[in-house]
């Protein structure tokens, strides 16, 4: 994934958990009306799995940071 591309969305169903095996990756939520920075992923992290325990939407957007290289 390229650097600034969007892996989830805030709000979007998905029955994908992530490895984030390279890289970085932050998360986002909307507050007030404004995207704010709230968690910071680095290699060996992983995201996704309270909206699949939950059977929820995503709660926070997650983009990358750096170039990803799979």
């Amino acid at each position: 994934m390229e650097a600034g591309s969007y892996i989830c969305k805030e709000g979007d169903s998905s029955t994908n958990f992530y490895l984030l095996i390279e890289g970085e990756a932050c998360a986002q939520k909307l507050l007030e009306g404004v995207n704010k920075n709230v968690m910071d992923y680095k290699s060996g992290d992983y995201f996704g799995e309270l909206a699949l325990l939950n059977n929820q939407p995503r709660a926070a957007s997650i983009y990358a940071k750096v170039l990803f290289l799979w």
